[in-house]
């Protein structure tokens, strides 16, 4: 089932999209008698520290709900997009307890069928199991704690999986990242976390599978998010001849400071400095200053878009905001539009109208999501049954003349 960019279809297109749709179990051509307002929403860091990420997710995702409408994918009913920005004034960046509390007024709100967001676990976490118990779906694009989806987790007290992401786990990037470090020749590894659960774990994760390509780990050090002195950790590294700092944390909890002060620490010039998702922002960059170089990173997601379906979201992207789209963007996108062809298909099954009451349509909304296949900007979209996305990609981006760009 595809549904791309539909404001560029030609004809043709559209007609192979509404039977693909119709062939999966409903679709624009069942939806014809349906009308009224369809409503979905997102909840990402809109403010803050992270806007800029959560600006472009939520774009993206409100450039798949204008291109429903003008495509009429739910027959004569608009859809009604909800905005929730999950970044409070007290933190400064994405809040768990804000997350928590727009969720509580999403599901309060019968005519609410399906959520896009959040992008940050702790936020995930904290909004899951409210989602969960109301039957509503969530679909994050850049989530990666394994643990959210975890069969038998408490984030889904019903047993049932209504959180999915179409992102990669933690664990695809620590092995897309220790093979790359192997690649540009690290041998000799120390790996430095902030002490958070899921950090110790990504960096755990790495370590094995660094070792696994052949590498050695010569050291840890766990240390709080509030840390600005890495010096020591640093100079245990550099007395292990380590050849490449891994940090498993984010920029919030000292990774660019962390870059910055490994150029006085005693370690090499062409020590590497490696991190996952959460360092890949403008954050570090400042942070890290003159020593941001040879800093490398991974995504959940593909960082680049290329050829068909992705070249022509990003043309529309530019022409409606002005700006060429982050890779969240595009993901967030998707995201919407998988839920958007699970509306279009439950209305559909049910003979043109949304079912009601509305822990009807949503449980319908969710049943078809986790059938769903469709095609779109950043790969084939599809779940398992705990909610993770099949084959989902992971890339590498390195930051070169002061911005993060694909390796």
């Amino acid at each position: 089932m595809s549904i791309w960019v539909r404001a560029v279809l030609s004809a043709a297109s559209a007609a192979a999209l509404t039977a693909s749709l119709s062939s999966c179990g409903g679709g624009a051509t069942g939806t014809a008698a349906c009308s009224g307002t369809v409503t979905v929403a997102t909840d990402m860091p809109s403010s803050g520290t992270d806007a800029a990420e959560g600006l472009a997710a939520q774009n993206g995702a409100q450039l798949a709900v204008t291109e429903a409408d003008a495509d009429r994918l739910l027959g004569d009913c608009q859809v009604d997009l909800i905005t929730r920005d999950d970044a409070s004034q007290a933190l400064g960046t994405d809040d768990p307890r804000l997350g928590a509390s727009n969720m509580r007024a999403l599901v309060a709100n019968p005519a609410v069928i399906g959520v896009v967001g959040p992008l940050a676990s702790d936020v995930c976490a904290s909004e899951e199991p409210v989602a969960n118990r109301a039957g509503l779906v969530l679909i994050s694009p850049a989530c990666s704690d394994p643990g959210l989806t975890k069969a038998g987790s408490t984030l889904r007290s019903t047993g049932r999986a209504t959180f999915f992401r179409l992102c990669a786990t933690d664990a695809g990037e620590a092995g897309t990242l220790s093979g790359e470090a192997w690649a540009l020749g690290a041998r000799v590894a120390y790996i430095i976390d902030d002490s958070e659960a899921e950090s110790r774990a990504l960096g755990t994760q790495f370590g094995r599978d660094f070792v696994s390509a052949g590498g050695r780990v010569a050291g840890t050090s766990s240390l709080p998010g509030s840390t600005t002195d890495f010096h020591a950790a640093l100079a245990a590294a550099a007395q292990a001849r380590a050849d490449l700092v891994f940090f498993a944390g984010s920029s919030r909890s000292g990774g660019g400071r962390l870059r910055a002060q490994m150029a006085g620490s005693g370690l090499g010039k062409d020590v590497r400095f490696m991190g996952a998702a959460g360092i890949v922002n403008a954050g570090f960059i400042s942070d890290a200053g003159a020593s941001a170089g040879a800093s490398y990173a991974s995504l959940p997601y593909p960082s680049a878009l290329a050829g068909g379906a992705a070249a022509g979201f990003g043309a529309n992207y530019r022409a409606t905001y002005g700006a060429a789209p982050l890779p969240v963007a595009a993901v967030a996108f998707d995201a919407m539009n998988v839920l958007l062809a699970a509306v279009s298909q439950a209305i559909a099954a049910a003979g043109g109208s949304p079912p009601a009451p509305a822990r009807v349509l949503r449980e319908a909304v969710r049943a078809q999501v986790a059938t769903s296949m469709v095609q779109g900007t950043t790969g084939e979209l599809r779940f398992d049954a705990d909610g993770d996305r099949l084959s989902a990609p992971v890339s590498v981006v390195q930051v070169r003349n002061g911005t993060w760009v694909p390796l």
